[in-house]
């Protein structure tokens, strides 16, 4: 007998308010994703227009790089995510090197494996092996050009033009250096001191004022209002509250994106989907009456009609 049970649950969407004080870092910004972290735990990334996606279930998250950025969840796992921060290389290797080409090394429980970005192993490699030099290992295997060899020893850095003079400015009392940031005509652009030495990057700069308060500016001046946002499929907001209790989130705001519903029928997913109860229900009807119509024993016929009922009711 066919099961005919659906899976239902809730797509929410959660803005948070998040103070500048909030974060524990924020990196500078990597093709387009500036990587943070709060001092609850919860990690992220912040576009070029200050909207944050927070990833709760990841312990550290990486700079993207080639298009992927490396990511560790909470039981210590590596895997890999993607630009649109979905899960493409899943989280299941105990150490894992970020794809500076479109090959890389990890190291499962067993091997030490060569995979492509589409998480296929492409080779196993032996044990003793030297994780930092990545490009040789590469490059032995004929995954990567001379060229690209001989440039990964090339650690001169290529300096930006900038129209913006960033001065260092030290304290002798305290023997601490901090950075300010002015345009050609010597104004001060960022009214605050850096006391990270950081550079603008595609007009964005981390200024972190104090230990514990972390701004981002443009090179107007102009401080990027950040808008953070949890995406959580759950089954009911009792679980939602219970996401936003343990990482101490007091003040949000809850959109319910839609619903939806997984059902499994002889081998096959059908995911149905709905703006509230009402339209998820109806849909599901819907569904079970196509799958009424592409099969022809009666018996499971009969199965589906009485389930059709039921849900009717």
């Amino acid at each position: 007998m066919y099961c005919l049970e659906f899976d239902d649950y809730i797509n929410y969407k959660i803005y948070i308010n998040i103070d500048s004080d909030d974060y524990k870092f924020i990196e500078d910004y990597h093709e387009g994703l500036a990587a943070t972290k709060h001092n609850n735990g919860v990690c992220g990334y912040i576009d070029e227009n200050g909207y944050e996606t927070l990833l709760t279930k990841y312990n550290v998250v990486g700079d993207f790089q080639n298009g992927m950025a490396l990511v560790q969840n909470r039981q210590g796992l590596y895997g890999f995510i993607n630009r649109k921060l979905k899960e493409v290389i899943p989280c299941e290797y105990l150490f894992a090197i970020n794809f500076k080409y479109e090959y890389t090394v990890v190291k499962n429980q067993f091997l030490n494996l060569i995979i492509n970005k589409n998480g296929q192993i492409i080779k196993s490699i032996e044990d003793d092996i030297n994780f930092q030099n990545i490009s040789k290992i590469l490059y032995e295997n004929k995954l990567i050009t001379k060229k690209q060899y001989k440039e990964s020893f090339n650690n001169k850095l290529v300096e930006q033009k900038s129209d913006v003079i960033k001065k260092v400015n030290l304290m002798p009392l305290m023997n601490l250096k901090t950075y300010s940031y002015h345009n050609d005509k010597g104004e001060k652009i960022i009214p605050y001191y850096n006391i990270e030495n950081r550079d603008f990057n595609n007009d964005l700069i981390i200024i972190r004022v104090d230990k514990n308060d972390i701004r981002i500016f443009n090179k107007k001046g102009k401080q990027i209002k950040i808008y953070s946002c949890i995406e959580a499929s759950l089954k009911n907001k009792k679980e939602l509250s219970q996401l936003l209790k343990k990482f101490s989130y007091k003040s949000y705001k809850v959109e319910e994106n839609y619903h939806v519903s997984t059902l499994r029928f002889n081998d096959s997913i059908y995911n149905i989907y709905g703006k509230n109860a009402d339209e998820l229900l109806r849909n599901k009807i819907i569904t079970l009456n196509e799958i009424k119509n592409s099969i022809e024993d009666q018996d499971t016929i009969n199965l589906i009609e009485y389930k059709i009922k039921t849900l009717g009711s």
